[in-house]
């Protein structure tokens, strides 16, 4: 008898362990999860300018109106509504202070784009319409601005104000494509552009030959590394993969509607989202590249974040949650980092110093449409950060959600996939609990019970 009771007990402190294991352990891991996916935004809400509600940049002091951009736009490719990011001041506040007042044409259709993507109707501000000014300055030759790049990102804002993109604008596009089947930026073809590019092309709706996009999709394998990702270029200095390059070329196909698990995109098993995951740190910001680290942090981990929720831009979002995060995140300390002048990528100004170049650049003056010669430094820069393009979500092939490890951060719908996988963890523990009790109840029935 004494034996039975003994063998009791310890059956009944097994299932009391085991299910205080799933309903105890496991739900923490649950919530340790959904706090881990938020971790890169909370990264950027710490940059926050608490009296004009902009983003910063690591050692850059004031707010910046590229980083705000982009931050306003990784928010809602997160799903988050920009206009809840804040205390004081929020992002969009920071946004609408200065919209009508931009000159630069590729400003004014980067801050089109943020602001759509936060449901903010830019044809209706208080003082301007920005569309108006960007179709103001297509000419005759569809070039819109002083060059592709203003035409580029002027098609991504043009679509993203629900304006058609005139025929011209798609035609000088895509004539101005190289033959390896890239385009250029002002630096010669490389990655980051040539993404822009193709999905400037899908956002117009225009029916755009295959070759077009066939020749575009090589180039952009073509610079596929060993570890999956994609690098600046075809130049012999690039030899690593980035996080711009990565970013914009997820974005891309998932423009066009692939995969980038599809065997096209992968090389040596790895594809492009494990080479950008392989980036971030553990503090949610991403690096440029695995050799300099960390370059204008906060500017990097908004477009890591747009291509990992597998987006792309204009970003259509039909509702957006509140930032429902405490904004008072703790403090970051800044971890020594380079941090450059906006650009569409990095890149060329980390290299400026070993390659000398003397490519002119233009940037307007007082109206959107005159242009004056300025140095490359203040050009390309601010004009290439208007960014990717539409959307044809109705087009793009399902994916399962992408899920990190738990120091990675996560999308939206990584997240729920985590719940949910945890949950099933739950069911399973408690499937084996009782399992385990008929079993040690089967037990005690044929053997203990015998020998008493």
């Amino acid at each position: 008898m004494k034996n039975r009771v003994r063998f009791l007990r310890v059956s009944f402190a097994t299932l009391l362990f085991l299910i205080i294991f799933s309903l105890i352990v496991l739900p923490s891991r649950i919530f340790a999860s959904v706090d881990s996916t938020d971790t890169s935004l909370r990264y950027l809400v710490g940059f926050q300018d608490e009296a004009s509600g902009a983003l910063k940049e690591e050692f850059v002091d004031g707010p910046q109106s590229l980083e705000t951009d982009w931050g306003i736009m990784a928010f809602s490719s997160s799903g988050y509504d920009s206009k809840t990011v804040g205390e004081n001041k929020n992002l969009i506040d920071f946004a609408l202070s200065d919209a009508c007042s931009l000159t630069t044409l590729t400003d004014i259709e980067r801050r089109t784009i943020a602001l759509e993507s936060a449901g903010i109707d830019t044809h209706a501000l208080a003082a301007c319409n920005l569309p108006e000014k960007i179709l103001l300055a297509v000419d005759s030759s569809g070039r819109t601005g002083p060059d592709l790049v203003s035409t580029v990102f002027g098609a991504i804002a043009l679509s993203s104000a629900g304006e058609p993109i005139p025929l011209e604008m798609i035609e000088y596009i895509a004539a101005n494509q190289n033959v390896d089947g890239g385009w250029n930026s002002g630096y010669g073809a490389e990655s980051n552009f040539t993404a822009q590019t193709i999905m400037a092309l899908v956002s117009s709706k225009q029916e755009i030959p295959p070759e077009i996009i066939e020749k575009a999709k090589q180039y952009l394998k073509n610079l596929q590394t060993e570890t999956g990702g994609i690098k600046y270029d075809a130049n012999e200095w690039s030899i690593e993969s980035d996080t711009f390059s990565d970013s914009y070329t997820l974005q891309a196909i998932y423009a066009l509607g692939e995969s980038p698990q599809s065997d096209f995109w992968r090389k040596n098993n790895k594809s492009i989202i494990d080479d950008l995951i392989d980036l971030r740190n553990v503090d949610g910001s991403y690096n440029f590249n695995r050799t300099y680290g960390k370059m204008s942090p906060v500017w990097t981990t908004s477009i890591a974040l747009i291509g990992l929720n597998r987006d792309f831009l204009p970003i259509e979002k039909t509702s957006l949650s509140s930032w429902m995060i405490p904004v008072s995140s703790p403090t970051l300390t800044p971890s020594p980092s380079a941090t450059v002048s906006p650009a569409f990528s990095p890149l060329p100004n980390l290299i400026s110093t070993l390659i000398p170049t003397a490519t002119p650049s233009i940037s307007s003056t007082d109206t959107v449409v005159s242009v004056t010669a300025v140095p490359l430094s203040q050009s390309i820069v601010l004009s290439v950060v208007a960014v990717p393009s539409p959307k044809a979500q109705a087009s793009q092939t399902p994916e399962p959600p992408i899920v990190f490890d738990q120091s990675g951060s996560k999308a939206l719908s990584a997240t729920v996939q985590g719940v949910k996988t945890q949950w099933q963890w739950i069911i399973v523990i408690i499937a084996l609990s009782f399992f385990t009790g008929v079993l040690i109840k089967f037990i005690e029935l044929k053997y203990v019970a015998k020998k008493n």
